[in-house]
């Protein structure tokens, strides 16, 4: 009997695999992350918000009904499709050749000061972004404007959708561009190359 479900699992796993990466063996991890894996995890990505906004809406329409408000559905989509995405990318670099903790760089860190830089760029990305406000008042930065309406009209929950943004969408596109993305350009293209069009993945990806 186990040794059915050992086969059936073993079956799914290769299937799964040979969808995904099809110039891969049969059997289960044999086809590393490559720049097939970088496109497939920025387009199945933005497939992946488009899903998950929809079935938010749905699901909060059958269980709110008319009681639902625009700031109650974006709240409910900010918080969750950061959160589908990041299992976007686990699932990505799981079916892969080295598993989560290579494909995705999960080791311990040789030093812990470079982290004290995430501070001075904060600052630096937020005063980038004042300066094109006030240079180019017409332009509208859609995400930013988005948050700033939602903490003037939904008070706490707004802050909610905030506080979610800046933790858990920051994950999320961490493990897809950082991750899967930078990892199969690198294995595909090498170092350099990974560098230079993984960031530009990342900044068409905020073209907003």
């Amino acid at each position: 009997m186990l040794g059915i479900a050992s086969r059936r699992r073993s079956f799914v796993d290769s299937s799964v695999t040979t969808l995904l990466y099809p110039c891969s063996m049969s059997s289960h991890r044999q086809q590393s992350l490559d720049y097939s894996s970088a496109v497939l995890a920025v387009f199945g990505g933005l497939a992946v918000i488009l899903v998950m906004g929809f079935i938010i809406e749905f699901a909060l329409s059958i269980f709110v009904g008319e009681a639902l408000t625009v700031e109650t559905s974006l709240i409910a989509i900010l918080a969750l499709q950061p959160v589908s995405i990041a299992l976007w990318a686990m699932f990505l670099a799981g079916v892969a050749k080295g598993g989560l903790t290579e494909n995705l760089g999960f080791t311990r860190p040789r030093a812990w000061w470079p982290v004290l830089l995430v501070v001075p760029a904060g600052f630096t990305a937020a005063g980038v972004a004042e300066l094109v406000r006030l240079l180019l008042p017409a332009v509208e930065m859609g995400s930013i404007e988005t948050l700033e309406g939602l903490v003037q009209t939904a008070g706490g929950l707004g802050l909610l959708a905030v506080v979610s943004s800046l933790l858990l969408a920051p994950l999320g596109e961490e493990l897809v561009f950082r991750g899967v993305v930078y990892r199969g350009l690198s294995n595909s293209f090498g170092t350099k190359s990974a560098i230079i069009w993984s960031g530009v993945a990342f900044a068409l990806y905020h073209i907003d």
